[in-house]
């Protein structure tokens, strides 16, 4: 009986199946990673906006209707670097002590985050 060296395809068949699943598996803890990276920067973007406005109304006081654009922060030096794919409402109002609240609503990469401070 002659004495071949090599892999049947059997065992050539069930290395690839193998690696697929390796990949596939790699693939759904890779898209986790990205998804939740995207979440946390849409949240520090909306603390940025949030930090910027209060900024803004504490300079402006008199007057602080600047402090609710997004372009009116950028333009003004109260954000800088900003994405132009984003986009932002910021609503600020007082409460029964004339303590401020702030709400920011921004949209970023197709997803609107919301929260108020």
């Amino acid at each position: 009986m002659e004495n071949k060296k090599g892999f049947t395809l059997v065992e050539l068949l069930a290395v690839i199946a193998i690696l697929g699943i390796i990949m596939t598996i790699s693939v759904i803890a890779v898209t986790g990673t990205i998804d939740r990276s995207s979440e946390r920067a849409h949240e520090t973007l909306n603390s940025e906006i949030y930090e910027a406005a209060k900024r803004c109304v504490v300079e402006n006081i008199e007057d602080f209707s600047i402090c609710k654009s997004l372009n009116s922060l950028v333009n003004n030096g109260y954000l800088q670097n900003v994405d132009e794919n984003i986009s932002a409402t910021i609503t600020i109002s007082t409460d029964s002590n004339g303590n401020y609240k702030y709400t920011v609503a921004s949209t970023y990469d197709g997803d609107r985050l919301t929260k108020t401070y």
